[in-house]
């Protein structure tokens, strides 16, 4: 069922060359379970995965992995520390994800900026 969605999210990330914005829930450690993946399309589509019922489609070719790990493909999240550490740890052999823009760290230089302070 989720076929579909995935074939609509290539096609827009690597025929369309469109960012995503991503979010992942759950347990997010080492030892941890993912449980939940949204992306978000440039439309505003947005796609929701359960991680605990349909594990391949993270870790797969078939589903999200080319697409998580592709550098040619922009993907905003928000403080992806954990988010990284889940992928990287929760599935063997580890996602890596790649062509990340994390919106913590423009947010950490804005306000570095704002109080005075040289961003290095």
């Amino acid at each position: 069922a989720a076929a579909p969605a995935i074939a609509e999210i290539r096609h827009c990330v690597f025929d369309e060359r469109e960012p995503i914005a991503l979010d992942l829930e759950g347990d997010l450690n080492f030892n941890g379970k993912l449980s939940l993946v949204q992306v978000g399309l440039r439309s505003g589509k947005v796609f929701i995965f359960d991680a605990l019922k349909c594990p391949e489609l993270v870790s797969s070719d078939q589903g999200l992995r080319p697409i998580l790990e592709s550098d040619q493909v922009i993907k905003v999240l928000h403080d992806c520390r954990c988010d990284s550490v889940a992928l990287e740890f929760q599935f063997q052999p580890g996602v890596r994800m790649a062509g990340v823009r994390d919106s913590q760290v423009a947010f950490a230089l804005l306000a570095r900026l704002k109080n005075g302070s040289n961003a290095e």
